[in-house]
């Protein structure tokens, strides 16, 4: 008897039309919108957003490195050994301050004889233009008498002694050229100078970024357009900039260089890591957050929030930037989109909006 209603119910089951299996699952709406699904009791918190419409922009970004706008590797032009260093690495110096000298006894004794001599050498000459039959300080005396005298007294000779002691002594000190900040100083005194720069100046009141950008976007940009630096070390923080060179030159790997120079640098150091935006207007249109964006089948989903229920969206978009896209159709301005809590989300899903 058991073995006997056991088969009867297998028979029941294999028996039972499709359409009962059917009505326990979704079923995709002809006209291809979102599948339906049953709604349970459990709720999804949610965070949402209205769509605006605005002035939608678009973005190059790149990264870059800070440099100075204004920058000079000071040299030695003598060689000595450093007597007194005057600065260290952040000091901030004026225009003509002394950065460091060296021992210069031996220099300042040979400028102050070879100024000496040339002294005399123009005493020596004055005497062969009078023995030439002119007064000394005579405006009309002829150039091969006066060619002939500083020869003769040896004024050419002393004069070129004097210039290369004169140029020795002066370039025994090291001055700023400019006004600004001292950076990669490594000498010590008592140390013999060497043809390494002593240190660089920077000017701090200009600084730069310097970034590449792809072939297919230099239409993008021009010198003139406004761009956003941020610091890698700063976190949180932005400089506005402007582009001021694009080298008119593709390099083999498709990169074009660019550069420009930031407004306001002041907290940026030369060498720092940044990254750069550029953007541009796309014209009018809807615009939502990424994260208010879902993929299902390949296309993309934006569910909104209407009656305690989630809703599904399919959008196009028209363009993106780093943080929102461009809507082109699917949805409409005032439209509450969920931007958060939208990961599991099915159509019809019950809701809790937390704003």
């Amino acid at each position: 008897m058991k073995n006997t209603l056991h088969k009867n119910m297998k028979l029941i089951l294999k028996t039972l039309p499709l359409w009962a299996f059917l009505s326990c699952s979704g079923a995709q709406n002809s006209d291809g919108d979102a599948p339906q699904t049953l709604v349970n009791d459990d709720i999804t918190k949610v965070k949402t957003e209205a769509v605006v419409q605005k002035d939608f922009e678009n973005e190059i970004i790149s990264n870059g490195k800070i440099t100075a706008g204004k920058y000079a590797d000071i040299y030695w032009k003598v060689s000595g050994v450093i007597s007194k260093i005057y600065v260290r690495n952040g000091a901030k110096i004026r225009q003509g301050e002394t950065l460091a000298e060296i021992e210069n006894f031996k220099l300042k004794n040979s400028y102050e004889a070879a100024f000496a001599a040339l002294k005399q050498s123009e005493l020596n000459m004055q005497e062969v233009i009078i023995a030439q039959g002119y007064e000394a300080k005579d405006s009309t005396v002829p150039e091969n008498i006066k060619h002939l005298a500083e020869i003769k007294s040896g004024y050419l000779q002393q004069l070129a002694s004097y210039n290369l002691a004169k140029y020795e002594y002066e370039n025994s000190k090291l001055t700023a050229p400019f006004s600004g900040v001292v950076a990669n100083m490594e000498d010590n005194e008592s140390q013999p100078t060497t043809q390494k720069p002593f240190c660089r100046i920077i000017e701090t009141g200009s600084m730069k970024i310097s970034f590449n950008i792809l072939e297919s976007e230099l239409d993008f940009v021009s010198c003139g357009s406004n761009a956003e630096v941020f610091v890698f070390s700063k976190p949180g923080k932005s400089w506005k900039a402007k582009i001021t060179e694009i080298n008119p030159s593709v390099e083999k790997n498709g990169m074009v260089k660019v550069s420009a120079d930031i407004l306001e640098p002041a907290g940026l150091y030369e060498g720092m890591n940044a990254e750069i935006k550029i953007r541009r207007s796309a014209g009018e249109f809807l615009a939502v957050k990424k994260s208010a964006v879902v993929t299902r089948s390949d296309r993309k989903v934006v569910f909104t929030s209407k009656n305690g229920l989630a809703h599904w969206n399919y959008i196009e978009t028209a363009a993106e930037n780093s943080t929102e896209y461009a809507v082109k159709s699917g949805l409409q301005a005032g439209d509450s989109v969920i931007i958060e809590g939208n990961t599991f989300l099915a159509d019809k899903t019950k809701i809790k909006t937390e704003n």
